[in-house]
């Protein structure tokens, strides 16, 4: 116990105790009221849609896309330039991530308006994936914790790193990464998740990796059970097995033709529309002033994708390459639908998500500029546990 110093007669014990520990407080988490440091920008690309901005613990390294050139900035090294290929500046960078601190291989996700996703680690010399999707990639984010896979060799239990995308069409990318250090590795398609109507501005993983969060340009948030996803797309395998690969894949674009024939797709461009919910909408999901979001219907048994296989590799080059198995990311094969846990109601769309550290069933959600609050909700039950009015637009959280 830290020793008082003298007190004269009189003097409240509580008070000089409190005194103290503020005084501390002031020295300990000092927060400088001027910048320390200054980045010069250049061609910043004004997009509220776009995330560019990436920090890996790993290597301490910044992440700064300026349109379509991605730069790396340490203390100790200066700006420095990744081995990306060239592109034009129509095909800028939507959005920057960096794999988990534990993985320890601070593998860069490049996400692009052309739609491609590259990997590269900042330990190595050159990029390992590319990964193409059929509209631009507008967010990607790696879980933050390892998960423990059979390897597409068969050899043996591997640790991966997970990563999702989402797309101007609203879908979800769900991939599993092996980044051997003496192996090519590969990069597959788990899952594709048809989420949201509009596109998706923002994603966002749980501290412990069971849950992640995806916001869209349609007012919504939707919680996600990983493990259910997984589940679901390893029973329409065994499902297609049995009705034969072949017939049971033509099966399934027939439906997905024949129910998306009369809707329109959202808008792929950069400047998207701002998101349609009526407010009459809204208000009936009012309970009290606050909004209670309803749980989906039963998840298990819902239609979803298939799982990657090797007759559906569309980019093998051998075994001496990396693997890229992103069959599903066919536009002709349909995703999972009404697979998420709950669904949280804004007025505007959803870019800024984040869970708190010390309580993983607390999350925060931001709104748009028609929305310009800050939501709290309990995952557990999908109840809203305050709204706080900040009058303007909120783009990120921490």
């Amino acid at each position: 116990m830290s020793e008082l110093p003298f007190l004269p007669f009189g003097t409240n014990v509580l008070q000089a105790l409190a005194s103290k520990s503020e005084e501390q407080l002031r020295s300990e988490k000092a927060v400088p009221t001027v910048p320390f440091r200054v980045l010069d920008a250049p061609n910043l690309k004004d997009d509220y849609y776009c995330s560019i901005l990436a920090y890996s613990y790993t290597c301490h390294t910044l992440a700064v896309a300026l349109t379509q050139k991605v730069y790396l900035w340490t203390e100790q090294y200066g700006v420095r330039y990744p081995p990306l290929p060239p592109v034009r500046a129509t095909n800028f960078v939507t959005s920057l991530a960096f794999s988990s601190e534990k993985g320890g291989r601070a593998i860069l996700a490049v996400a692009r308006n052309s739609g491609s996703v590259t990997l590269w680690s900042l330990l190595e010399a050159r990029p390992r994936f590319e990964a193409p999707h059929p509209c631009a990639a507008s967010y990607a984010s790696f879980k933050p914790t390892l998960t423990a896979r059979q390897s597409v060799t068969g050899e043996s239990m591997v640790m991966c790193e997970d990563l999702i995308v989402g797309d101007d069409m609203g879908k979800i990318y769900y991939y599993s990464l092996e980044w051997p250090e003496f192996a090519p590795g590969s990069m597959s398609l788990l899952a594709k998740v048809d989420a949201h109507s509009q596109n998706i501005c923002g994603l966002a993983w749980s501290p412990s990796g069971q849950h992640f969060v995806s916001g869209g340009n349609d007012n919504l948030a939707l919680l996600f059970d990983p493990t259910l996803l997984l589940e679901n797309s390893h029973e329409r395998v065994f499902s297609n097995s049995l009705e034969g690969g072949t017939i049971g894949e033509a099966r399934e674009r027939q439906q997905y033709q024949s129910t998306t024939a009369n809707l329109a797709s959202p808008p792929t461009s950069p400047e998207r529309n701002a998101g349609t919910r009526h407010p009459e909408d809204i208000e009936q999901d009012l309970v009290g002033g606050l909004m209670t979001p309803p749980p989906t219907p039963l998840r298990r048994g819902r239609t979803a994708t298939r799982s990657p296989s090797s007759s559906h590799n569309l980019n093998a080059r051998g075994t001496n390459t990396p693997l890229v198995r992103n069959g599903l990311a066919n536009p002709t094969i349909p995703g999972q639908a009404n697979v998420h846990i709950y669904s949280f109601y804004h007025s505007a769309a959803v870019k800024a998500i984040a869970f708190a550290p010390w309580q993983p069933n607390l999350l925060a959600t931001g709104g748009g500029s028609n929305d310009r609050q800050i939501h709290f909700f309990h995952t557990g039950s999908g109840a809203t546990l305050a709204l706080i009015n900040v009058f303007s637009q909120v783009t990120s959280l921490v």
